[in-house]
């Protein structure tokens, strides 16, 4: 699992899944996620995209990645996770329809396909789960 801005996710997909690389921008968040994570989680703290970008160089390829980050615009972390995925991957945003992020905006390329749940009752602004090679 690649995740960009850890949390409950990162503690749920490193039992589910048994290995996370989370990269948590903000840094008190990332120094309590420290004691929370175990040793299933690599978790980095970016200062920069262009530190992100060199972190995520040279990666494996992922059946999950997952966009929650609050510091970097997603579009710009969007594009360079999305290439980091598996032939048969998911692909999560959370919040997606926020307006600083404007992820539903990103262009997804058209082998993947979404499921929007937009709900007014749910908290947040929109989760977007797209799937390719299901």
């Amino acid at each position: 699992v690649l995740e960009m801005g850890s949390g409950g996710s990162t503690i749920f997909f490193a039992d589910a899944a048994g290995e996370v690389v989370s990269f948590e921008t903000n840094y008190t968040w990332y120094k309590t996620m420290q004691k929370r994570v175990g040793t299933s989680v690599s978790l980095y703290n970016p200062k920069s995209l262009e530190q992100l970008e060199r972190l995520l160089r040279g990666s494996d390829k992922f059946d999950i990645l997952l966009l929650d980050n609050d510091d970097f615009k997603r579009t710009e972390v969007a594009s360079l996770i999305l290439p980091l995925a598996a032939p048969k991957a998911i692909f999560i945003s959370d919040n997606y329809y926020l307006p600083d992020n404007i992820v539903r905006e990103f262009t997804v390329p058209t082998d993947w396909k979404h499921h929007d749940f937009n709900d007014k009752h749910w908290h947040g602004c929109g989760t977007r789960i797209s799937t390719r090679g299901f």
